[in-house]
């Protein structure tokens, strides 16, 4: 060690492993304990915080090199997956910061679903851009998934990936200026009158229209909510975040079991979870909290008694639970809570698949539709006021996720073409 020839003496298998500073203060701490002077040989005290001292700065740098590892996986990733279907552009960071004034808090987009924090932007030529700020929690997979999705799948309801930006071991995804704002942001402000039955009919049918589409080629969404809602200055609804978005393709089955699950309470169906069994009927349930939130104006947590949901729909009183800020007529807003309430049984297999969500929302006959079963109206029930709540996880990032099969992924959207 005094001629400066550790290596000559440390496993050949460890070389490559240790940093050579953590490894010295190994030698050096060895060295100390078998001194001749017992006087000079540390306590055991010492050793303890010797040891944890340099595993913590072997740990740090193992962190590190990994994520530099993965970062550059990534990159790769991105500037191939496109192929001949997109091209993804790598911005600077310095650009989409200038972009998004620093990401400012007035350029924020006001969300409250799993996922990263959302900002609009401007770019010097004057093209508008939506920009995904990471996530404590952010995995490497996630944005796999998500790339895999978006290069492959197109529609005018479906926020549009342009490229992605890498500032030290944070990803941002970058996407088409889709927005004026999410729609939380707006059906939750008691003050914002922008949204009229119109707009929010045009909204729902939009929704309804690309779940339908997603599901046409076996894709879950897997968090459905209004935060994941973008709309634009025509109030032209945008489905985002596919993080966790899933492929039945790639199972060759009607359902995917989860060995963890990650989504946002209370837009989660009974079946995921209980049972962590993921499906197209998922989304539909989601759907189903999001019609009603819609009509409402209410988050599933201000909603006080949805006993009184269905007992005025029972009795074709709707009007008493609209959202007063809008003006509909009482059928017209019967017949979507009618549709939502199809859509969060308890049962999966009692709910409609999105091909029929469309169809009951675009049929304008009168169609006789499903009685809904009351089954949803339980102790389990995600719509129960939040002064009850106890024990809910409120925030879904803190639920665990099950890194997806990337190699499979990358199998399915080799076979997947945009319409």
């Amino acid at each position: 060690m005094k001629g400066g020839r550790l290596n000559d003496i440390v496993d050949y298998n460890l070389r490559e492993r240790i940093l050579p500073k953590c490894l010295k203060d190994f030698a050096r701490l060895a060295d100390r304990c078998l001194h001749s002077n017992p006087k000079q040989r540390p306590t055991m005290a010492e050793v303890v915080a010797c040891l944890e001292y340099v595993l913590a700065l072997q740990k740090k740098a193992t962190s590190m090199t990994s994520a530099h590892k993965r970062l550059k996986s990534l990159e790769l990733y991105f500037d191939t997956v496109g192929g001949e279907i997109r091209i993804l552009r790598r911005f600077e960071f310095g650009t989409i910061s200038a972009a998004t004034e620093n990401f400012s808090d007035d350029n924020k987009i006001a969300r409250c679903s799993f996922g990263p924090s959302m900002y609009k932007g401007r770019l010097r030529n004057g093209q508008g851009i939506t920009i995904a700020k990471p996530y404590s929690n952010s995995k490497y997979q996630d944005y796999r998934n998500e790339v895999s999705l978006l290069v492959k799948l197109e529609h005018e309801n479906m926020i549009q990936l342009l490229g992605y930006s890498i500032q030290g071991t944070q990803v941002f995804l970058v996407y088409e200026l889709a927005v004026c704002a999410s729609l939380d942001g707006l059906i939750f402000d008691s003050e914002c009158t922008l949204l009229d039955w119109n707009k929010r009919k045009k909204i729902i049918l939009g929704v309804a229209s690309v779940l339908f589409y997603l599901h046409q080629h076996d894709v879950i969404h897997g968090n459905v909510t209004p935060g994941n809602i973008l709309l634009d200055e025509s109030f032209h609804p945008k489905l985002s975040d596919f993080a966790l978005a899933r492929c039945l393709a790639i199972n060759k089955a009607d359902r995917i079991e989860m060995d963890a699950i990650r989504g946002t309470s209370g837009y989660m169906a009974p079946e995921l979870r209980q049972a962590n069994r993921m499906s197209t009927k998922a989304d539909v349930y989601s759907f189903g909290v999001l019609i009603m939130e819609t009509i409402t104006g209410c988050s599933m947590y201000q909603w006080i008694y949805v006993q009184d949901i269905w007992t005025n729909w029972l009795e074709g009183t709707c009007s008493n639970i609209k959202d007063p800020r809008i003006d509909a007529d009482s059928s017209s807003i019967t017949k979507f809570v009618h549709i939502g309430f199809l859509c969060v049984q308890e049962d999966a297999a009692d709910r409609p698949t999105m091909e029929e969500v469309v169809s009951m929302l675009t049929n304008s006959s009168s169609l006789t539709l499903p009685t809904p079963k009351r089954t949803f109206i339980t102790e389990k029930s995600p719509y129960i006021p939040k002064r009850l709540l106890s024990g809910w996880t409120l925030h879904s990032h803190e639920f665990e996720s099950h890194d997806f099969d990337s190699i499979a992924v990358e199998e399915f959207i080799n076979e997947l073409r945009p319409r």
